[in-house]
């Protein structure tokens, strides 16, 4: 049987659209965010992906956007120290690219083998 080590596993849904009709985050500023940002926090790895999302805002109105997610595999035990800094992203990457919020989605705890 596979026996891993416990990791949790968590996700981030970073949206691109902004408000007032301004252009979207572009790939190139999210790669920017990223690589300033995110890869520092976490620099042993994680997984990108890109696709088209949705949600509801806060004004009723659905919207229609690319989204980048981020997901994050880390040693359980160290589920506290992280989530300091994944909320910090969240804050930054609104802040910087005037979202409304970023999605975060956690799961603890998985058996996870390299």
């Amino acid at each position: 049987p596979f026996v891993g080590d416990r990791f949790a596993r968590m996700e981030l849904y970073f949206g691109t659209a902004r408000p007032d009709h301004k252009p979207p985050v572009s790939e190139a500023e999210f790669q920017g965010f990223l690589a300033n940002n995110i890869t520092p926090a976490f620099p042993d790895g994680l997984t990108l992906l890109k696709g088209l999302g949705q949600f509801r805002g806060a004004n009723g109105v659905t919207v229609q956007e690319t989204s980048f997610l981020v997901i994050l595999l880390y040693p359980a035990q160290t589920r506290g120290e992280n989530s300091v800094k994944i909320e910090q992203l969240r804050k930054d990457y609104k802040e910087q690219f005037e979202q409304e919020s970023v999605l975060r989605s956690d799961f603890c705890c998985e058996q996870v083998g390299f």
